[in-house]
């Protein structure tokens, strides 16, 4: 499938909290009624002392899922897009910074063995991430490709249980430049494991100092679709 990455930044006079509620309603049951959506993620920005100034630099991210490049490449042009959910943008959103790519995805840690020694929550999370609504996890949108070694085990570094990376789809980006190189997704149960995971510090640190032009958030994914 084809997942779509929309990097959103709150518009100056809107407060964080106003932000959120209107992503969330109107905006995002708006959202539900395209036709094509096969999956929809709203991740909301979670403020981190972990992190860098940039983390709130986008206040929030969409991921949508598509079956082709047709559904996907046509979303500016859907009618429920056009007559709905792209007049309500402006009303929370910062339009002219905003930021998009289309991806791949390919699965580098897909959580523990059940076989091993390991707590509980951990070994749930599989199932937490296909099916409980609300899960939290580090996104970092990289501007260099391979900026983080995928043999490395970053995961086990940052006690994190699912690490995924997305590279932008060749086909539809071929005249059109992606936002970023890739993006490297990690969860972890609780906001308090991430923060556990991330007390190592030199794990951490290589993604947050990476190259310039890079974005890291902490956000809370809330599954719509």
């Amino acid at each position: 499938m084809i997942k779509f990455f929309g990097l959103i930044p709150r518009r100056a006079d809107i407060s964080p909290a106003e932000f959120h509620d209107h992503y969330r309603h109107p905006h995002g049951t708006l959202g539900t009624q395209i036709p094509a959506f096969r999956g929809y993620v709203q991740s909301h920005q979670v403020g981190s002392s972990a992190l860098g100034d940039d983390q709130t630099r986008f206040e929030a991210v969409a991921e949508v899922w598509f079956d082709n490049v047709d559904d996907a490449a046509g979303l500016a042009d859907d009618p429920h897009y056009v007559e709905h959910v792209q007049p309500d943008e402006p009303n929370f959103v910062d339009l002219a910074k905003l930021k998009w790519l289309y991806t791949t995805e390919e699965v580098l840690f897909s959580g523990p063995d059940p076989r091993e020694a390991t707590p509980l929550a951990h070994r749930l999370l599989q199932r937490m991430h296909l099916e409980r609504p609300t899960t939290v996890k580090l996104l970092h949108f990289a501007s260099q490709t391979d900026a983080i070694d995928a043999g490395s085990d970053l995961a086990g570094s940052l006690g994190a249980v699912r690490h995924v990376r997305c590279r932008p789809h060749a086909e539809i980006h071929a005249e059109d430049p992606p936002a970023f190189a890739e993006v490297h997704e990690l969860w972890w149960p609780t906001v308090f494991d991430f923060e556990q995971g991330a007390a190592g510090g030199a794990a951490l640190r290589e993604l947050v100092d990476g190259p310039n032009g890079s974005v890291t958030l902490l956000a809370q994914a809330e599954r719509f679709i």
